[in-house]
């Protein structure tokens, strides 16, 4: 049995039959359980790429939401449509009203409405909050809220809870997911709003498990200080990854940065990609 992750949105795809967004969201198989985490920002992106796919939401276990921000969110209502008997995993606070803003322009960046009633109305027992560290299954986690401890890592942006910007958010709800492999952990990120590097250092403290095989997703690097991308390269060299995916936020000169800095251990996770581990065997 092995594990597999295929990108269904993204900025970016190698396939032109499949569309590309401001959004992000991942099919994750871990043996047979199954996960979707994040649900894009549009729904008939999200719908057009999982038919062009071919992925079947009709078994899906899991909808794990890394935060409540609208481009990975938006996808809500679809995939649970698609999967009735899914459950969904997040931080509370994914329910949290939030802009951006900027002297230019002022942008809602909350749950869409669709998403949030939709959400709001699920049954408990199938919406699961998560303000700390949960095992989905053996093999698979996700840490609820995750410390900010490094000085050179924030939320990212402008971020806040009134459009005046006056109450700044620092994305407490931001989460990731993880998978123990073979070959160590899979670090799945949204946009790592709490940092990149605090993600990995918490998830080896919770699992266990120092060793990081795969990095995959948002590292929100777009708005980040050459300072910060410098760090952040320095730290996943000690980290030293076999392969790191950089997608959504990361932004363009981060990744560009982070695939000459990795070479060979580092790809863009264009929509359709797919990634394939092998599992831990579990006695």
């Amino acid at each position: 049995m092995d594990t597999e992750i295929t990108v269904l949105t993204n900025n970016v795809s190698s396939d032109s039959e499949l569309l590309t967004e401001h959004g992000l969201a991942f099919f994750i198989r871990v043996g047979h359980y199954k996960i979707i985490f994040d649900t894009g920002q549009e729904p008939n992106v999200l719908e057009h790429n999982l038919r062009k796919i071919k992925v079947d939401l009709q078994d899906l276990n899991a909808i794990v939401l890394s935060h409540g921000h609208y481009d990975h969110t938006g996808g809500l209502s679809s995939v649970l449509a698609l999967a009735e008997k899914a459950e969904v995993y997040a931080h509370p606070a994914v329910l949290n009203t939030r802009y951006s803003v900027r002297p230019e322009k002022v942008k809602f960046i909350g749950m869409p409405a669709a998403s949030r009633q939709t959400l709001e109305k699920l049954p408990q027992n199938r919406r699961h909050w998560s303000e700390s560290p949960l095992f989905l299954t053996e093999r698979v986690g996700i840490t609820g809220f995750i410390p900010r401890v490094n000085d050179y890592e924030d939320a990212g942006g402008p971020f806040y809870f009134d459009s005046a910007g006056e109450f700044a958010d620092p994305v407490h709800d931001d989460q990731a997911l993880w998978i123990n492999s073979s070959q160590g952990l899979i670090i799945c990120a949204g946009c790592a709003h709490a940092g990149i590097i605090n993600t990995i250092n918490y998830i080896r403290e919770i699992s266990g498990c120092h060793r990081i095989h795969a990095v995959i997703g948002g590292l929100h690097l777009v708005n980040a200080s050459q300072l910060r991308i410098d760090k952040t390269i320095e730290a996943l060299r000690t980290v030293n990854p076999h392969l790191i995916v950089p997608c959504h936020c990361t932004g363009a000169a981060a990744t560009e940065q982070i695939l000459t800095s990795f070479q060979d251990h580092a790809t863009v996770g264009a929509v359709g990609a797919s990634f394939s581990f092998p599992l831990l065997s579990l006695q």
